[in-house]
């Protein structure tokens, strides 16, 4: 989305919902909000696994497995509907390229879904190399 300073809002909107904003003397190309959240949500995240495996004594492997699932599918659903979760980029046809083609500046919804699905199966398959 493309960000026009004629409108009246302040920059510093742009700088923290925006994907796209520029004027004569500053230029935004990544909005705040989209990447703090899920920097915050991995810093949650990795402290609860963690105290999870400290109380309980076992690793949380099959807990990563079915998320890492459930948001693989939910990218599947998100992408295979082709309008909503992308930042405007349409499927042209079934080929994987255009599958994966998911826009990461700014990152929508259908990229998150998607790298933090592969990071939790990628995680849970290191944990359980860790305990063998």
């Amino acid at each position: 989305m493309w960000w026009d300073p004629a409108s009246g809002n302040p920059p510093l909107w742009a700088a923290l919902a925006i994907a796209v904003y520029r004027s004569n003397v500053l230029t935004i190309l990544y909005p705040a909000i989209p990447g703090l959240s899920v920097m915050m949500f991995g810093w949650a995240f990795g402290r609860y696994l963690f105290f999870a495996r400290m109380e309980s004594g076992h690793s949380p492997v099959g807990f990563l497995i079915g998320s890492g699932a459930a948001l693989v599918v939910v990218f599947l659903i998100v992408r295979a509907g082709n309008g909503y979760g992308n930042m405007l980029l349409l499927r042209e046809d079934n080929t994987w390229v255009q599958w994966l083609h998911v826009s990461k500046y700014p990152p929508s919804f259908s990229f998150i879904t998607l790298e933090l699905g592969l990071m939790c199966l990628v995680l849970a398959a290191f944990m359980a190399l860790e305990t063998r």
